[in-house]
């Protein structure tokens, strides 16, 4: 890790927390309600049609699947009127021994715990795992409504509101056959109660995808969070935190989310920010070339875009 000095462009935006609570139910997939329910057309969970699609996702609490919109769509049958997306057990989990899987045409949908709110700011956070490709419109988007689909070459589709503030979408180069954290502090112009995770461009080509540790965490505008507590995370990109109390980083404190550590990735730009302490546990790793920023000092307000590297020393 390299020391450095940062030009901030404006002061920072704070957020509070709200005791950062996950309103994504069952975001690590890992509870079933019958644990031998896993995979789509096992026997177990036979998906042969419309009926035994819901069956199987209602086996998932937080998690759904899409609606058919009418009786225009393709009567049960052979062939599901919805993509049929999967919750796998599998031994390379990000964490714990589930993750959330889909192929092309084929969306996971989420029902959270509470409604997204008009014009309040939310954190959002999930880790994807890609093959050999790249892909456009691979991501998470948030819903009004229920999301509609009628047919598995058909796109998803909802009464959803245009705007950046309606998506949180992987980059299209994104590292493959490998875990990356996807995040975004977004701010919503509607309520949103559903999110949706998948390929949302059909000129592609046929993909499978892999989701797993999802977050949504609400905070308000222009206040600091009294706390964070980063745990079983990493730093890839360019991002600020400043809390009005204190900022926990390590692998094992916070019983709230799975133990893992903490990686500041080669070429991310990380500051953090605490009134009173930050604390530095077991468990965190510098990578070469990654620049980290902790300073003791208030919170400050109003938007403010990624810090600039101005100088290293």
């Amino acid at each position: 890790m390299k020391k450095e000095i940062l030009l901030f462009l404006c002061v920072f935006l704070g957020y509070n927390l709200s005791a950062q609570n996950n309103i994504v139910e069952n975001g690590s997939f890992e509870d079933a309600i019958n644990p031998d329910c896993l995979f789509m057309g096992n026997g177990f969970c036979p998906t042969d049609n419309y009926s035994n699609v819901k069956a199987y996702w209602n086996n998932f609490p937080g998690w759904t699947y899409p609606i058919r919109p009418g009786w225009h769509c393709n009567l049960d049958g052979m062939i599901p009127g919805v993509g049929t997306s999967d919750n796998l057990c599998v031994n390379w989990a990000r964490t714990g021994d589930r993750i959330g899987r889909g192929g092309h045409s084929e969306f996971l949908i989420g029902k959270l715990k509470e409604k997204i709110q008009k014009n309040i700011n939310y954190y959002t956070e999930y880790y994807l795992y890609m093959g050999s490709q790249n892909y456009i419109e691979l991501g998470l988007k948030f819903y009004k409504n229920h999301p509609k689909q009628c047919g598995t070459k058909d796109d998803i589709y909802s009464n959803i509101e245009s705007g950046l503030s309606s998506s949180v979408m992987a980059p299209l180069f994104l590292e493959t056959n490998k875990w990356k954290k996807i995040s975004k502090y977004t701010t919503h112009f509607a309520e949103h109660e559903y999110i949706g995770v998948g390929l949302f461009n059909h000129d592609e080509l046929p993909l499978n995808y892999q989701v797993d540790d999802i977050r949504i965490l609400k905070l308000n505008e222009h206040a600091c969070p009294p706390y964070w507590k980063f745990q079983n995370t990493e730093f890839n990109t360019d991002m600020l935190f400043q809390a009005s109390d204190y900022i926990t980083i390590g692998e094992n404190h916070d019983n709230t989310q799975p133990v893992g550590p903490v990686y500041f990735r080669s070429g991310s730009k990380t500051i953090t920010k605490a009134a009173n302490t930050i604390n530095i546990l077991p468990g965190t790793v510098y990578e070469p070339n990654s620049f980290v920023h902790m300073v003791i000092e208030l919170c400050g307000n109003g938007p403010c875009p990624p810090a600039v590297v101005n100088n290293s020393i």
